[in-house]
């Protein structure tokens, strides 16, 4: 026997195996031992991944937030975006950024990559396809991938609605949007302007539902018939800028 190992009431079953294993030289047995431990009657574990920092986050008015916890086998871009997201920090514009590079920066950490997975999943599945392993990154949304592989393999609607609410049902996974970006288009110009139109606030009339008010003031009815005019009205159809 390589040794014995006792777990304790107020220890996390997965540290206290990881530690047993490190200092038995029994690494490779570590899933073995976690699994069996957590599945045996009366051992409540919280999680099956050992915790090797473990730091209390608090907001600028001293306030405890939670802890926050880097686990072995994970990145610790990873840990800090699910807390993040977890916690609702992104809401509150925290400087994601910024804690990573600042727990990055200890001695005790070691960083691959700064940029986040947001979603893993190693063998993800939508309507009756099998896909493999999918990786959404911090800066995709889930549903324009889930559309995009929805597209791609000729799923349905219902398919894709299904893995998004699967998906996005966790808290550490943020989902901002409901609806798939299918177009886009940046940088528009007036020559875009002239191609289309400006079919999205196009209106006959400048403040056309207060007109009635100007009549109360000096001048009123001279601006009134201003803004009726061609070119108050040329102006606002075709806008140079």
């Amino acid at each position: 026997p390589i040794g014995r190992l006792v777990i304790y009431e107020n220890e996390e079953p997965a540290d206290k195996v990881f530690k047993w294993c490190k200092e038995n030289n029994a690494s490779e047995y570590y899933d073995f031992i976690v699994n069996s431990a957590c599945e045996s009657d009366g051992v409540i574990c919280k999680r099956r991944q050992s915790v090797y920092l473990s730091i209390s986050i608090s907001d600028p008015d001293g306030g405890h937030i939670n802890m926050l916890e880097l686990k072995h086998g994970n990145e610790p871009a990873d840990d800090i975006f699910a807390f993040f997201a977890t916690n609702g920090l992104f809401k509150k514009n925290w400087d994601f950024r910024g804690m990573v590079k600042q727990i990055c920066a200890k001695q005790s950490v070691d960083c691959k990559r700064e940029k986040a997975v947001k979603y893993l999943d190693d063998n993800f599945s939508m309507g009756n396809r099998t896909l493999g392993r999918l990786v959404i990154w911090e800066d995709e949304e889930v549903v324009d991938v889930l559309y995009n592989i929805r597209m791609h393999y000729n799923l349905t609607a219902l398919d894709q609605r299904i893995s998004f609410n699967d998906i996005c049902k966790r808290p550490e996974v943020p989902c901002n949007r409901f609806k798939a970006i299918t177009y886009r288009k940046t940088h528009i110009t007036k020559l875009d302007y002239e191609k289309f139109g400006n079919e999205t606030c196009k209106r006959q009339f400048v403040g056309v539902k207060h007109l009635s008010s100007f009549s109360e003031l000096p001048f009123g009815e001279k601006i009134s018939k201003m803004l009726k005019g061609g070119a108050a009205v040329s102006a606002v159809e075709h806008p140079l800028f």
